[in-house]
């Protein structure tokens, strides 16, 4: 990812953000992917961004794989059925 890419996609569940990357590799497209937990500073009264998750945010952290899953399959194309 350098630096000014943006994301193909983005999806949040809660305070769980997953942003979806393409890459092109000598072999093809490649995509890749980066979850991230907001939360608020008291300290700093800023909001920040972490790579830990709570127990609690698991299933909101499952619900944002599986929405970025399926928006990148349709941007890109692939809609065929898995077996």
């Amino acid at each position: 990812m350098a630096k000014g890419n943006k994301p193909i996609a983005t999806v949040r569940a809660g305070k769980v953000k997953i942003a979806a990357w393409e890459n092109e590799t000598p072999t093809g497209k490649m995509y890749t992917f980066t979850p991230t937990n907001s939360y608020y500073d008291e300290k700093t009264k800023e909001w920040k961004e972490s790579t830990s998750y709570s127990a609690t945010q698991l299933l909101e952290l499952k619900q944002a794989i599986d929405a970025i899953y399926a928006t990148v399959r349709i941007k890109t194309g692939d809609t065929k059925q898995e077996e």
